[in-house]
Parts: structure tokens; sequence; C-alpha cells
């Protein structure tokens, strides 16, 4: 007698490997979502501590002079989901140097959030000489990934000390 699978037992097979390659898929997107949301908390963080180091450093751009040159911050546009490490002049206000496309680069990445206390603001600097921000508030920066309930959260405190959070649930 010739022993075979009944089609019961293949059918159960092909089920439990549909679950679990489904199972597969899933985490591998969740992951990277997270890693999406990690790298552009990383290069969001790296610009601002940019800023402040040439703020602290003095380094006055060409088009501005000693006595106009305010100091290096970030510029965001939550439209556009760009946020800019731009210098700032009176005459030439917030001048980008270096904009990065959140969505563009970070796939579903999105700045939720840029507020100076509870309010929000469309840019901050760190004041020349001193390295404090130019709002006398903590600035808060959020991010987002769409497919996730979870934030990441940079805060450039008032003194110009700069601290990260990941995984919030909450962002304000």
């Amino acid at each position: 007698m010739k022993k075979a699978f009944t089609l019961i037992e293949l059918v159960v097979v092909i089920a439990l490997v549909g679950v679990f390659t489904g199972m597969a898929v899933m985490n591998y997107v969740i992951t990277n979502q997270s890693k999406n949301l990690a790298s552009a908390k990383t290069e969001v963080l790296e610009m601002i501590r940019l800023a402040r180091q040439q703020t602290q450093a003095n380094q006055i751009q060409p088009s501005c002079t000693a006595d106009t040159f305010q100091g290096y911050g970030m510029a965001a546009n939550i439209g556009t989901n760009t946020v800019s490490l731009s210098y700032f002049c009176p005459a030439i206000a917030g001048t980008p140097l270096r904009s990065l496309a959140l969505g563009t680069k970070y796939g579903g990445v999105a700045v939720t959030a840029f507020n100076s206390g509870a309010a929000p603001v469309a840019n901050f600097f760190f004041k020349r000489l001193t390295g404090v921000t130019n709002t006398g508030t903590d600035i808060t920066v959020c991010l987002q990934q769409s497919a996730l309930s979870k934030f990441s959260r940079i805060v450039v405190l008032s003194n110009g000390s700069i601290e990260s959070y990941d995984n919030q649930t909450t962002c304000p």
C-alpha cells in the first residue's frame, strides 16, 4: 500500500507557509520603517549639532558682516516636509546651506512639529558667541514615520544643549 499526503494535509501546510511568510514580510516592513525613522532623526540631529558648532566657532558667512551675522540654525517647512541647515543675517533671513527632504530620502518620515514652547516656529538659530537659542525657550522637533505610531523627538534646550528621544508615543 502506497502512503501519500491527503489533500487536507497539503492545504494545512500551504496555509501555514502562507501565514509565516506574511508575518516575516510584515516584520521586515516594520523594521525597515523604524530604521528610516532612526536614520532621519540621526541626520536632523547632526544638522542641528553642526549649526551649533558653526555658531560657536563664529564662522561668519561671506554674505554677512560680523555686525549682522546672528548665527546658524534650522528652518523647517512642514508642508514640503523639508528641514534645512541655515545661516541668519537680518537682511538675508534663513539662507539654507543644506536641505533635507525627509519623505523623499526616508520614505514616509515626516516633520510633524517644529515648536518653540507650545507655538509653532518656522526656524530657530543659535545666537552668535553665546550658543543659546534665539527664542529663549526649548525647541522641539518631532519626526514620525507615517505607518508607525511612534515619534522621534529632538529637543534643543534654550541654553543650547540638545537631547533626543526615540519611540515616543506622543510628541507635542
